[in-house]
């Protein structure tokens, strides 16, 4: 349950973030064919769209993404079709094009896009995807198009938890130390708070972690204390210990 990285990722917590940024982020994430000439990554001709939209309709998740890009990119005035393409890449792909799709939905802003987001998240969270699971998390913790629920918000923290996802990670410690007093746990916070000490190795934000822990292990027996050092043996960084 722990790496030394911390996966970026886009959260347009922001309305006012550009549409097109969030399109452009899905973009680099969209399997590209290889032989698309690179300067020109999106256009397809008229004949070439034809093609490839017969693919689609067909069920050919990676003829959907190529689709789906010409919309967004080059014919804009019929971006909305960008939509029904993505869901058929979704459809037929893998949890990458799931967690993609989920993606565009939540962009659009529109409490019911949201909520089909939330769909697609769960099956690219099922398929391993640990950002979606993440997103999931963050959606039900703040109400974002379904009904606030920190059970389900813990639940999905803790699937991305447990695949060393650090920002999960950050999330739910705060849930556990700051959170309705049903949510809080000692242990689980102090567990937590030392994993992120250990991954924020060098960094700034390190203290905020010591700190953490010295504040929790008073309220922790030896025994508890002893649990969560077990959960990260070997050599652990000053302070950390």
């Amino acid at each position: 349950m722990f790496n030394h990285y911390e996966a970026v990722h886009l959260q347009p917590r922001n309305r006012g973030v550009s549409t097109l940024v969030v399109l452009l982020f899905l973009a680099a994430r969209i399997c590209i064919a290889d032989d698309f000439d690179q300067s020109s990554i999106f256009y397809l001709s008229a004949a070439r769209l034809a093609e490839l939209t017969g693919k689609s309709e067909s069920g050919d998740a990676d003829s959907a993404k190529m689709v789906a890009n010409y919309y967004i990119f080059v014919d804009r005035r019929e971006r909305f079709k960008a939509e029904h393409f993505l869901e058929i890449a979704a459809i037929h792909g893998d949890t990458k094009a799931q967690h993609n799709f989920g993606v565009y939905l939540e962009t659009l802003g529109e409490p019911q896009k949201v909520a089909k987001a939330v769909g697609w998240f769960v099956k690219a969270a099922q398929g391993g995807d640990l950002v979606a699971a993440r997103k999931l998390g963050r959606i039900y913790e703040e109400g974002r198009g379904v009904p606030q629920d920190l059970r389900e918000a813990v639940k999905w923290y803790h699937v991305a938890v447990d695949g060393d996802d650090i920002a999960a990670m950050r999330s739910l410690l705060d849930i556990v130390t700051n959170g309705a007093p049903e949510y809080r746990d000692n242990l689980e916070a102090y567990t937590l708070a030392r994993y992120l000490c250990v991954a924020y190795a060098s960094d700034k934000r390190q203290p905020e972690y010591i700190n953490q822990m010295s504040a929790i292990r008073p309220k922790l027996t030896a025994d508890e204390i002893e649990q969560a050092r077990a959960k990260l043996p070997g050599p652990i960084s000053f302070g950390c210990e």
